[in-house]
């Protein structure tokens, strides 16, 4: 995906995208994969979530990565937080407390260390099907060898409509030489979602998956 095509979204404030809520199943899973506080959590294509604060209010250190500047300065704004400026992976970054917000691109990312846990809710569903596989591996390299993640997607007929968010099916994940995945909660997502069905969707899933290194891979 073009990443002026990210810029035009938040300039005119189309993120429908956006929750006004935790997503509930961070709430529901998130303990089952990090039940001591302290581990450092990278969160992809983050935007200004809530999810940050949730991961942050659970003793985590947070590290988003945004390729929108006015989504991490949003982020902060919108909570009354002047941050301090800092350079982190490469990439120039604004951090109060536990939150550090990497603004760029997710690809041109690079930290001094892997991260023990992943949260991803919008990113792997962001990327059309060509930029996945590079995600993947961006996944592999930035997760500690003992590490894991939590992976949320979305799951519909993509012939029905053009993403993003994209169609990111099970047997996709499956196919990955490097990362395994099990998945933890499917629901159906389509009353929850009405501009899908408004699009012509007539079927949503909505999947929540663990990944974590496969046993002899490459890495």
């Amino acid at each position: 995906m073009d990443p002026a095509f990210w810029h035009r979204r938040w300039a005119r404030d189309e993120i429908g995208f956006h929750r006004t809520r935790v997503h509930p199943m961070l709430e529901r899973h998130w303990s089952m994969l990090a039940p001591a506080r302290g581990r450092a959590v990278l969160v992809p294509l983050c935007g200004k979530s809530l999810d940050l604060d949730t991961l942050a209010e659970r003793g985590h250190p947070v590290v988003g990565v945004e390729l929108s500047a006015a989504a991490v300065e949003a982020y902060f704004q919108e909570r009354g937080i002047t941050p301090e400026r800092t350079v982190v992976g490469g990439l120039d970054a604004l951090r109060s407390g536990p939150v550090t917000l990497c603004i760029g691109d997710f690809f041109e990312f690079s930290p001094d260390a892997p991260f023990d846990r992943i949260f991803d809710r919008a990113a792997m569903v962001a990327l059309p099907a060509g930029r996945r596989e590079a995600y993947r591996q961006a996944l592999t390299d930035l997760l500690a060898p003992d590490g894991c993640g939590l992976l949320i997607t979305l799951e519909y007929d993509q012939a029905a409509m053009e993403g993003p968010p994209f169609s990111v099916e099970l047997d996709e994940l499956e196919r990955d030489p490097n990362l395994a995945y099990r998945s933890l909660e499917v629901v159906d997502a389509l009353p929850g979602h009405p501009g899908f069905e408004q699009r012509g969707v007539r079927a949503l899933t909505e999947r929540a998956s663990v990944f974590g290194h496969r046993t002899g891979s490459s890495r």
